[in-house]
């Protein structure tokens, strides 16, 4: 857990995959692949409540009410639909699936920096 937390600290280096990184770390080291993906959503729970809590101090309570709800009924059903999706990719062993949407992602990214 020490190793997989340290390398989701480092996940906060802009492009880096804090799900992805945490996985394939947890794979490198010997952990299962079903518990590879449960750990890594497990361990992103204190980070999500800590940005929510942040969220809540730095804003008006009368601003975020509907706004947050709105948004934490979208974060729970894109998570659960992400989680069984990553989780399914981790347990047939296909993870490199997982990867293949940041190369078109990157290189739209670098394009619009570029030329905006």
């Amino acid at each position: 857990a020490l190793v997989v937390g340290t390398v989701q600290g480092l996940a906060i280096t802009p492009g880096i995959s804090r799900s992805g990184s945490t996985i394939a770390v947890a794979l490198l080291i010997g952990v299962e692949r079903q518990y590879a993906a449960r750990l890594s959503f497990l361990m992103s729970v204190p980070a999500i409540l800590g940005a929510v809590a942040l969220l809540i101090l730095k804003s008006d309570a009368a601003s975020w009410t509907w706004a947050f709800s709105a948004g934490f009924v979208a974060s729970v059903i894109s998570g659960y639909i992400a989680l069984r999706l990553v989780v399914g990719l981790v347990r047939r062993g296909a993870m490199h699936w997982f990867a293949l949407y940041l190369w078109p992602l990157s290189a739209a990214l670098i394009v619009y920096t570029f030329f905006r």
